[in-house]
């Protein structure tokens, strides 16, 4: 495989590579209105735990259409999907739609550019993304920009902030269920030959 090809597929998916022109609009059209319509309407609150599928639906976009198209295609189906699902863009911030597109880049980055062998080389992959996501997007960006945000007069520290978050609101619960998602759901759409997903 050429240097050219080998950075191609990390960067662009598979099942980009052979979409020229108004097929691959449509491809990542798609792909964007369906992360529009989760983070519009796919979450619910149990409790004092609010779930969604926003990890889920952010990594398995990075696989599918590749870090760089997974980003921008998150990036703005955040930024709709709050503007849908409140009707407003005024509370939106930046920074949990870096988060949201962050999951998508490091994704895609993970899974297709680690050309790992073996039979649950796939498990590995997915483990690692877990990790990196959990600890940058999950805990480092989001919890950071809701504590600066709003949460800084509540708690004294970011720390106190974390363990709240993740223990008493339940975002661990919401993260666990995501990637137990992604695990059950991945080796499925691997069968589905037009997404060209390889385990």
């Amino acid at each position: 495989m050429s240097k050219v090809k080998k950075q191609q597929g990390v960067w662009f998916s598979g099942i980009l590579s052979d979409k020229r022109g108004s097929r691959l609009i449509a491809y990542l059209g798609v792909i964007t209105a369906l992360n529009v319509v989760e983070n519009a309407y796919f979450s619910f609150s149990l409790g004092v735990t609010q779930f969604s599928l926003t990890i889920f639906m952010s990594v398995l976009t990075g696989i599918l259409i590749g870090p760089l198209f997974g980003f921008a295609s998150c990036m703005v189906g955040d930024f709709l999907g709050y503007f849908i699902g409140t009707g407003s863009a005024n509370n939106w911030t930046p920074w949990l739609g870096l988060a949201t597109a962050l999951m998508a880049l490091f994704g895609g980055l993970i899974f297709n550019g680690l050309n790992w062998q073996g039979k649950r080389a796939w498990v590995v992959k997915l483990s690692l993304i877990a990790l990196v996501t959990f600890l940058i997007c999950t805990v480092a960006i989001n919890t950071t920009a809701l504590y600066l945000l709003w949460y800084r007069k509540t708690f004294s520290t970011w720390w106190l902030f974390l363990l709240n978050r993740l223990f008493l609101q339940g975002q661990i619960l919401n993260s666990i269920a995501n990637y137990v998602l992604l695990f059950l759901i991945l080796p499925a759409l691997a069968k589905v030959k037009i997404l060209k997903i390889k385990l």
